[in-house]
């Protein structure tokens, strides 16, 4: 346990720092993560436009919690897709880390989400024939190639499965394998991480048991976006961001929670 903490202490020491700019007068302040001015996507239907996101403002800070939360198609996948760098928007502009993306090559922005996102995804999406250790290992092949172990084992100790670095996904639960992909979205260290709907195929317990460890990590300085239709996981952010018709409806901080409080 004394070995867990250390590791997780030293992780969250790099994320701060790494996190922390200073300005003309040597003032310490965070860095926005996130930057989102006016972000429109349309896209071409058969007969009409369809418009999926309209006029998208809003600034997320290193260190926050954030859930996007609205009903079915209200905008949440492709405001997820944008802040991912999967799709480029139609109009406005989005900073991550101070770059703007839009307009970037499709290999520029292969190498942001590498290097600088993280995904969580509802189905785990695990490679069915390597190891909890190997999947975890994967984002360093998609880098410049060299595979750090050690930290993929520290990763994977550090979500609680310092036990299974040899197993498969098939052998691990649902819980498991989201913890697993948990561990690869932090593989390469990422300004931020987004998971999409990461407890949706999970039972209670095990919805609870991830809620936790995310909220864990978010507390040792991991920038956290939620994308989910589900209240009771969204109360567990700092933050809830509604979406209704492509639009923020509203942008409220939950009273009494800092970044990973428990709801």
């Amino acid at each position: 346990m004394a070995s867990r903490k250390k590791t997780a202490l030293s992780l969250a020491r790099s994320l701060a720092a790494s996190r922390k700019t200073v300005n003309e007068e040597g003032e310490v302040g965070i860095v926005a993560i996130i930057e989102l001015n006016g972000i429109d996507k349309t896209y071409q239907g058969n007969a009409q436009e369809v418009r999926a996101l309209r006029e998208i403002t809003l600034k997320l800070e290193a260190g926050d919690f954030v859930a996007v939360v609205g009903p079915s198609g209200c905008g949440k996948t492709t405001l997820m897709n944008v802040l991912g760098c999967l799709d480029q928007p139609t109009g406005g502009s989005y900073k991550l880390n101070g770059q703007e993306t839009s307009g970037l090559s499709d290999d520029e922005l292969a190498e942001i989400r590498n290097k600088q996102i993280g995904f969580v995804f509802q189905s785990f999406n695990l490679l069915p024939r390597t190891t909890a250790l190997e999947n975890v290992m994967l984002p360093y092949l998609y880098s410049d190639g060299s595979v750090n172990t050690e930290r993929a084992e520290q990763l994977l100790r550090r979500v609680g499965l310092g036990d299974r670095l040899k197993s498969w996904p098939n052998q691990l639960s649902g819980g498991q394998q989201q913890r697993v992909a948990i561990a690869r979205a932090l593989a390469n260290n990422p300004a931020l991480v987004l998971a999409d709907e990461p407890t949706g195929q999970l039972d209670t317990q095990a919805s609870g048991e991830i809620l936790s460890l995310l909220k864990e990590l978010n507390r040792e300085g991991t920038t956290i976006v939620i994308v989910t239709h589900d209240l009771d996981v969204a109360a567990h952010a700092r933050r809830v961001i509604t979406l209704k018709d492509g639009a923020i409806l509203s942008d409220e901080v939950q009273q009494g929670l800092q970044g990973g409080e428990s709801a």
